[in-house]
Formats: C-alpha cells, structure tokens, sequence
C-alpha cells in the first residue's frame, strides 16, 4: 500500500460514522499507515492506537477494550449493551501470517466479553479491493460466544489489490450500524496496515 490517492473519500466515510453518534477506533500496524490518516478515521486523538507490527496487537488488547469499552478493569465492561463492529483490512500488503494474527487478536479480544443479545453483538466486514461481503456479518448474525468465534476462525485473508478504507467504513455505518441497539453503545474499531486507497 502507499499514500492515498483519493483522500476525501476515507475522511468522509469516517466523518458521517462519527456524526451519527458512533465511537470510533484507529489501530494502524506498521510503517506504511501515517498518523494524519488514522486521526482522520479516529474520533479524537485518543482512540488512535499504533504499533509497529501485528506481533505487537497483544500488548494493546487490554488497553483499547477499557477504552472501547469504558472499563475500568478488563474484561469488565461498563457500557452493557455494546454493539462493536470491526472492520478489517485484508489487502496484499498484510499477508497470510500477519491476518492470521489480526484475527487472533479480534477473536481474543471478543472472547473476553459477555456475548448475546443483551451484553455485546458483535459485526464484522473485511476490506481490501472493495468489500469482502462474504466475510461481513451483521450484529444480529451470532447470538452465541461459541458461534461467533467459529465465524471469526472461518474468516480468510483476501490479498485485496488495493486498501479501500472508506468503503469498509461505510459498509459498517451504512449497512451493519442500521441494526445496532438504540440503548447499545456503538463502537467501532478500524484495522488498518496501510494508507487507504480511497480514504474517505
């Protein structure tokens, strides 16, 4: 991946997900995603979180779900109910280990939680050349911890020619937020390896 080539697009799909109420987190891994970029998904500076490789996603779990999640002592979650979302980057760049390690750690950071219909749902959507629509499950999909984690487990890397950012964001707030709780607290976490191709 390399610099944006159309960087309105990202911006705006993360702009009209944030304007709708929704809380959302940049993780960026590597070298090839910048700072500016993920303050453009990111809420607010705080909910950036950058490491340096995806070996290193498992120092921050703790840290990103007392944010994600408002508590005060992991795996305790203060915001019951939460719908969180994540969208996930699986373009070329990351490679087979490295998104094998991404899902390790999504699935890990679920695992923790209370899962069902009144505690934390959980929607996912992969990205890369576009959408991976395959992939993407909404926050109805899983009522049980165990299905969830199947799903997860079942999820492939799809070496995507380009980083479409944007539409992952967009799907997410355009299609999976529609089913969100009204009581829930919506979260949503962006994994990123490189600037977006369309960031929006």
């Amino acid at each position: 991946d390399g610099n944006s080539h159309e960087t309105d697009k990202t911006k705006q799909a993360a702009d009209e997900a944030r304007d709708s109420g929704l809380e959302v987190f940049a993780v960026g891994i590597g070298h090839n995603v910048t700072s500016e970029e993920l303050r453009r998904i990111a809420s607010d500076d705080s909910h950036v979180i950058e490491v340096l490789s995806y070996r290193l996603l498992e120092g921050i779990r703790r840290q990103l779900a007392k944010q994600a999640c408002d508590a005060p002592v992991y795996p305790s979650c203060t915001m019951d109910p939460v719908d969180l979302s994540f969208v996930i980057d699986s373009s070329v760049s990351i490679g087979q280990d490295n998104f094998t390690i991404g899902m390790k750690f999504v699935k890990e950071f679920v695992e923790e939680f209370q899962i069902g219909r009144k505690g934390v749902r959980v929607a996912v959507v992969t990205f890369g050349q576009g959408i991976y629509r395959s992939d993407a499950f909404d926050f109805d999909t899983h009522t049980s911890k165990k299905e969830l984690l199947d799903t997860l487990e079942s999820i492939t890397w799809r070496h995507g020619g380009a980083t479409y950012t944007g539409a992952g964001i967009e799907y997410m707030h355009t299609v999976q937020m529609r089913k969100a709780r009204a009581n829930a607290a919506h979260v949503a976490i962006v994994l990123t390896d490189g600037q977006s191709t369309d960031p929006r």
